[in-house]
């Protein structure tokens, strides 16, 4: 293509603009090539939050008195609600203490890779360039904030941070349950008047950490982890 050759133009974008219509941002300043990145972005956000979910309800349920667990919570930063957490795990029954360990564990995981990715901008969103395989996001640097550090993920890597934090959620989900069980005799009566007997779930792996390199070109995600539960 010569420099006096037309950019490419995402097709979305000229037909709203042939209709008179008001684009929809992602026509206009993003890449297309990047649109199953950007899902996936999103499908991590909605992932973290019901996993944040999950350690509010453990968080609560395993305090002494649950409103004031609540309210504690509401009250403590995240790095300070972890530490509470892992205080009051040494106080459960060791079968569940162990997992929720791991659970508080994959969780610190799954904020600061939720973290550096929902803090960081696209830095290869340019219309101009369709053939981007790797999304690579920018985050300022805690030491120099007029410098960034990077990472770039294709779509396979950021699809697996979501179901990490999936994953995690479904343990904690199933955590919470079995703990709810325990204040009453191992069993659980639901509204329609049906009972469970919830069991203590296997731990699942835990979730890989993410790492921001100093160099774009360089900014890849780190091998995934074998399964072991550990």
């Amino acid at each position: 293509m010569t420099d006096d050759a037309p950019k490419p133009v995402y097709r979305g974008l000229l037909a709203a603009l042939l209709l008179d219509e008001k684009p929809w941002s992602w026509n206009w300043k993003y890449n297309p090539s990047l649109k199953e990145h950007m899902h996936a972005l999103g499908v991590i956000a909605a992932n973290y939050n019901d996993l944040e979910g999950q350690f509010y309800r453990l968080f609560y349920i395993t305090q002494t008195h649950f409103e004031v667990g609540k309210l504690v919570f509401s009250k403590l930063n995240n790095a300070q609600r972890m530490e509470v957490a892992r205080k009051v795990a040494e106080t459960q029954p060791l079968s569940f203490r162990e997992r929720y360990e791991h659970f508080i564990s994959g969780y610190g995981t799954a904020t600061d890779n939720r973290n550096i990715l929902m803090h960081s901008k696209a830095h290869n969103a340019s219309l101009s360039d369709l053939t981007s395989s790797h999304l690579t996001l920018a985050k300022p640097s805690k030491k120099t904030p007029d410098e960034n550090n990077f990472i770039s993920l294709d779509v396979a890597e950021l699809r697996s941070v979501a179901d990490d934090m999936a994953e995690f959620a479904m343990f904690g989900s199933q955590l919470f349950y079995w703990r709810i069980a325990a204040l009453s005799g191992g069993t659980i009566t639901w509204e329609g008047g049906e009972t469970a007997t919830p069991t203590l779930p296997d731990k699942p792996r835990l979730p890989r950490a993410l790492t921001l390199s100093t160099q774009p070109d360089q900014a890849t995600a780190p091998p995934q982890l074998e399964a072991s539960g550990e």
